[in-house]
């Protein structure tokens, strides 16, 4: 798992857990996203911090977009162990999951 920072400083994530992490590649942005991944990020890691550790909340926004995408679009880049009883030895699911939860709630409003 990489952390990737824009040549700015901001945080970059990933829509596509099949993708190899590009560390040292120059890349462009194609497109904006969609408002429900504008609100993860908005609402995740650097803007907000769940642990109080930066590796540890940039994997939590991190798996929200995934968690997201997997919900909107239909793509699997997490498996449904993953999102209800799997392994969680850290105690992220649940931070995970309030992310994901808190934006489509905000989406029904």
């Amino acid at each position: 798992f990489s952390t990737k920072v824009t040549s700015d400083g901001k945080y970059a994530y990933c829509t596509d857990i099949t993708k190899k992490t590009p560390n040292g590649l120059k890349m462009t942005l194609v497109e904006a996203q969609d408002a429900g991944l504008t609100y993860i990020i908005e609402n995740g890691y650097p803007n907000k911090t769940f642990t109080g550790n930066s590796d540890k909340d940039y994997y939590i926004t991190q798996t929200a977009v995934w968690w997201y995408l997997d919900d909107t679009t239909g793509s699997s880049n997490l498996s449904n162990s993953f999102k209800t009883n799997g392994s969680d030895p850290h105690g992220f699911r649940k931070y995970i999951k309030q992310l994901v939860q808190n934006n489509k709630a905000r989406k029904a409003n």
